[in-house]
C-alpha cells in the first residue's frame, strides 16, 4: 500500500524539471523520505519545453516525438526570461549561441515566442509557456492510477487535497522573476506555492540529517559549488549543532551551455563543408544536431579520461552531409581558456569576500551536472584549500536531485513536522488581469530577516540574503490579457473539434439509419415483396404500385447519397462555417 504524498517540491532547471514528493512510509521499519516523481514516460527528468503542431500543443515529455522536424514551433529556455529580461545582456548573440530559442522576441517588458497554430501565427508569452509546464508538473505530482479526470482537473486538485508546494528559484533571480512564476501559476488556476532559494535547499539536503547524527557538534564551514546550464553559484554555510547559517553566496552567469557552445564552435570548424550544403529548415535541424553532439563531447572530455573521440554526425540537407573523424580533447579544452579564466576570477573573489574573512573552509561539495568537469573542481579546491593542495572537492550529494530532495525535506520539516525554521520574506505582487485585480503576498524562503516555521523548532537555517528588484518593470496586465486570448484560441479550436465530431457523428447516423429504414421498413413495399416472394400472383395494379415504390425508394436513396457526398466535400477542418453546413445537411437528411 502506497503512503500519501504531502509536501511536493518542483526544481525548475533551464532545460529540465524534477519533482520530489514527501512519502509517508506505511512500514514502521522505513523512515519517511522524499521520493522522486516520474512523468508519463516513467522518467524522473522531465524536459522543460512545449511545442505546437497543427491544431494541437504538447508539453514536456509529450513534446519529444518528431522534434527535429518541427523546431520553429518549440518553446524552451524559458527560465531565464520569465518575469524579467534583466538576465539577458545581448539577446541576438545568445540566440546565435543557442542559449535562447531563435523564435523568442524579447524586450524590457515581455518575452514572446512566435509559433504556428492551425496554420496561423501565434505569440506565446514566456509566463504562459511556463504555465503549461507547471500545470504538467502539478499533474504528474497529483495523478493517481486510473484517474479519469483531465490533466487540468488533476493539476488544479493539488493543494485542495492537503498537499503543499515548494518551487525552487536560483539565487540570481530577482523578485520580478519570482513574480513571473506566480503569474504562471495564476494563468492555469493552480494553487499557490512557496518559493525557496536553490542553494538553501542544497544546504539542508546536506546538513539536516548530519545534524541529527551529531556531526556538527564541532562547527564546520562547507562551500557548495554549483554550475547548471547558465550560471555558477558558490554558497558558504556554517554548520553548528541545530544551527545552519549562510555566510555568503555569489552567482556568475557562466554555465554548462557556455562550454557546450565552445565545443560546438570547434565542431563547426571541422564540419564546415557538410554544413554549407544545408538550406532552409535543414539549417535549424543541423544546428540542433551539432549542439547535441557538442554536449556529448563536453561530457566525455570533462572526466579527463580520453584524449580523443571518434565522432560520427549525420547532417540534414544533402547526400554527402555526413561527417566522421577524430576530435582531440585538447582542441575542446583549449577553447575553454577564457571561460576557465572567468570562473577562476569569480571563485577567487568569492573566497576573498568580507563575509568569509577569518573563516576556514572544511569541505567543498559540488552539485550541478557541469561541475563534473575536473578542471572546475580543481579551481574551486585550490581557492578553498590554499594550504592543502592535495585536498579535493567532494561529490557526496546527488548532483541532479539534491535541490529537489532538499526542498522537499525543508518543506516537510518546516510546515509538517515543525522541527525546523528558515529565513523568509514576504513579497507583494498585484496586477490587473483584464477583469479584476489580483493580489498575492508571496512567501519566499532563503531571504530576509524574518523566520518561517514554529518558534520552538529545534533546527534553524539562517540566510539573510536580500531579494533584489529587477531594473525594469514587466507588463503583467498585458501578459495576463494576452494569455487569455491564446487560451481562447487554443480551446476554441478544441471546442470546435468536439462540436465537429459530434455533428459529423449525427449526420452519419442520419445517413446510414435513413437508408436502412428505407430498405427494410416501408410497410406497403414490404407487403408486396413478401406477397411476391411466397409465389402469390400480383395484379397489374400491384405490379405497377411495386414498380412505383421501387422508383421512389431508389430516388430517395440517391438523394441520401447526394447529401452525404456534400458532407464528405466539407472536409475535416472544424470551422464554425463548416459545422453550420453540417447541421443544415443533417436537417435535410432528417
Amino acid at each position: 500500500c502506497k503512503g500519501e504524498y504531502k509536501m511536493i517540491a518542483i526544481d525548475l532547471g533551464e532545460s529540465t524539471m524534477k519533482i520530489a514528493a514527501w512519502k509517508k512510509s506505511v512500514n514502521p521499519q522505513f523512515a519517511d523520505a522524499a521520493e522522486m516523481v516520474v512523468n508519463d514516460t516513467s522518467k524522473r527528468l522531465t524536459p522543460l519545453r512545449m511545442c505546437f503542431r497543427k491544431q494541437s500543443y504538447f508539453v514536456c515529455d509529450h513534446s519529444t516525438p518528431n522534434m527535429i522536424s518541427n523546431i520553429p514551433n518549440y518553446i524552451w529556455n524559458v527560465k531565464r526570461v520569465i518575469g524579467s529580461s534583466s538576465l539577458v545582456e545581448d539577446a541576438k548573440k545568445e540566440v546565435e549561441e543557442g542559449k535562447l530559442k531563435e523564435n523568442l522576441e524579447l524586450d524590457s517588458e515581455r518575452g514572446l515566442y512566435n509559433v504556428e497554430f492551425d496554420n496561423k501565427h501565434l505569440k506565446v508569452d514566456a509566463e504562459h509557456a511556463m504555465a503549461f509546464m507547471l500545470e504538467y508538473g502539478y499533474y504528474i505530482a497529483a495523478k493517481k492510477h486510473d484517474d479519469s479526470r483531465s490533466q487540468s482537473e488533476i493539476a488544479k486538485s493539488l493543494g485542495s487535497d492537503g498537499s503543499r508546494m515548494i518551487i525552487t528559484v536560483p539565487s540570481y533571480y530577482t523578485l520580478s522573476h519570482i513574480r513571473g512564476l506566480q503569474l504562471a501559476l495564476d494563468l492555469k488556476g493552480l494553487s499557490d506555492a512557496v518559493f525557496l532559494q536553490e542553494n538553501v535547499a542544497v544546504a539542508v539536503e546536506f546538513g539536516y540529517y548530519r545534524n541529527l547524527d551529531g556531526v556538527f557538534s564541532t562547527p564546520q564551514v562547507v562551500v557548495f559549488a554549483n554550475m547548471g546550464c547558465v550560471a555558477a553559484t558558490l554558497t558558504a554555510v556554517e554548520y553548528k549543532e541545530n544551527h545552519m547559517k549562510v555566510l555568503a553566496t555569489r552567482s556568475l552567469m557562466l554555465g554548462g551551455d557556455d562550454f557546450s557552445q565552445r565545443a560546438t564552435t570547434v565542431l563547426e570548424g571541422l564540419c564546415r563543408e557538410q554544413l554549407q550544403e544545408a538550406t532552409g529548415k535543414s539549417v535549424l535541424k543541423n544546428e540542433l544536431v551539432l549542439r547535441n553532439k557538442a554536449k556529448e563531447l563536453k561530457e566525455v572530455f570533462a572526466l579527463d579520461e580520453m584524449d580523443e573521440m571518434i565522432v560520427d554526425i549525420d547532417f540534414y540537407g544533402g547526400d554527402d552531409a555526413f561527417f566522421t573523424g577524430d576530435v582531440e580533447r585538447g582542441a575542446i579544452v583549449d577553447s575553454y581558456a577564457d571561460l576557465f579564466a572567468r570562473f577562476t576570477a569569480f571563485v577567487e573573489d568569492f573566497f576573498a569576500c568580507e563575509e568569509l574573512k577569518g573563516e576556514k573552509v572544511d569541505r567543498v561539495e559540488i552539485s550541478g551536472a557541469a561541475m563534473r568537469m575536473k578542471r572546475l573542481q580543481e579551481i574551486v579546491a585550490r581557492a578553498a584549500f590554499p594550504d592543502n593542495p592535495e585536498k579535493q572537492c567532494n561529490s557526496t550529494l546527488n548532483m541532479d536531485e539534491c535541490v529537489c530532495r532538499g526542498a522537499c525535506l525543508l518543506g516537510e520539516m518546516v510546515y509538517r513536522e515543525k522541527s525546523m525554521r528558515v529565513s523568509a520574506t514576504t513579497a507583494p505582487f498585484a496586477y490587473n488581469n483584464g477583469s479584476e485585480e489580483v493580489r498575492h503576498e508571496m512567501r519566499v524562503l532563503g531571504y530576509g530577516d524574518a523566520m518561517e516555521g514554529d518558534a520552538g523548532a529545534a533546527v534553524e537555517m539562517v540566510c539573510a540574503t536580500k531579494l533584489e528588484e529587477a531594473a525594469t518593470q514587466h507588463a503583467w496586465q498585458a501578459v495576463a490579457e494576452h494569455a487569455r486570448e491564446v487560451e481562447h484560441t487554443i480551446h476554441l479550436w478544441s471546442a470546435l473539434q468536439d462540436e465537429w465530431n459530434s455533428e459529423r457523428n449525427t449526420v452519419d447516423h442520419e445517413y446510414y439509419h435513413g437508408r436502412d429504414t428505407l430498405k427494410t421498413k416501408q410497410s406497403r413495399l414490404g407487403q408486396l415483396e413478401r406477397k411476391k416472394d411466397i409465389g402469390a400472383t400480383l395484379t397489374a395494379e400491384d405490379e405497377a404500385e411495386l414498380k412505383r415504390l421501387y422508383a421512389e425508394r431508389d430516388a430517395l436513396l440517391d438523394r441520401y447519397d447526394v447529401v452525404h457526398e456534400k458532407v464528405n466535400r466539407i472536409g475535416t477542418k472544424p470551422t464554425e462555417e463548416n459545422i453550420q453546413e453540417l447541421k443544415e445537411l443533417t436537417q435535410e437528411l432528417k
